[in-house]
């Protein structure tokens, strides 16, 4: 047998049941276990470490889900959304999609839990915005760094992360972003929700700079939000 047709047999083995045919050929029999047996070895492996993964990167949504239900619609997504990724924490990429359509505030926790890996696992800030930068805002372009995510939720769900007290808004803006080694979440305040609604599209920096300045609460916070931009290189400066 081939090796491309040896990997496919065992990518098959492992991913279905009962499995192809021609496993028999690649998993060898013992005096106290056939073949097959064997194989469904490697085949529970396979699925329960996958699930142990995706406990391990969405801890609030199986909190939401239960972890009987949570395994289920793990189980589920696994076989819609085979691994494509050496990293096995990527195998999550595609759940709060996944689970838009089967709970609301479960999808919504996914998703501010996937911005958290996101954010941990991001490569450095190859530009960040420096003070220079201010003084040439008209004409220089900055977006989010890939270390800091922007997520919009409802409010029940960001609850489930940050402590809120006002219950005016029903939805949040959260910044999901990494400072050293540790990933903060926080509610964006209102005045800046515009600023960093321009960030993700990565515009001008004078337009972003105005957002926070149009109201006399960003005027008096503007230079503290753009200092922690600076500070924990939040921001990338776009080259060209």
């Amino acid at each position: 047998m081939r090796l491309k047709q040896l990997q496919r047999v065992f990518w098959e083995t492992v991913r279905t049941e009962p499995g192809p045919e021609e496993q028999d050929l690649v998993f060898a029999s013992s005096p106290s276990m056939n073949a097959r047996d064997c194989a469904s070895i490697y085949r529970r492996m396979y699925w329960y470490r996958q699930i142990d993964a995706l406990f391990d990167v969405f801890p609030t949504t199986a909190e939401v889900l239960g972890s009987q239900r949570f395994t289920e619609l793990c189980t589920t997504y696994i076989a819609q959304n085979p691994s494509e990724h050496p990293a096995l924490e990527q195998l999550g990429r595609h759940l709060p999609q996944f689970l838009a359509a089967k709970d609301r505030l479960a999808s919504g926790c996914a998703a501010v839990e996937w911005a958290q890996l996101k954010a941990l696992t991001a490569p450095d800030n190859p530009r960040g915005l420096t003070v220079n930068d201010l003084y040439e805002s008209e004409t220089t372009h900055a977006r989010a760094a890939a270390a800091m995510h922007i997520v919009e939720v409802e409010r029940d769900i960001a609850q489930r992360f940050i402590a809120i007290d006002d219950a005016s808004e029903p939805a949040v803006m959260l910044r999901v972003a990494r400072a050293g080694f540790t990933v903060r979440i926080a509610r964006v305040p209102a005045f800046a929700t515009s600023a960093y609604t321009r960030l993700t599209k990565g515009d001008l920096f004078a337009a972003v700079c105005a957002e926070l300045a149009s109201t006399p609460e960003g005027t008096a916070r503007a230079s503290s939000e753009i200092g922690d931009w600076i500070r924990y290189e939040w921001v990338t400066v776009l080259q060209g």
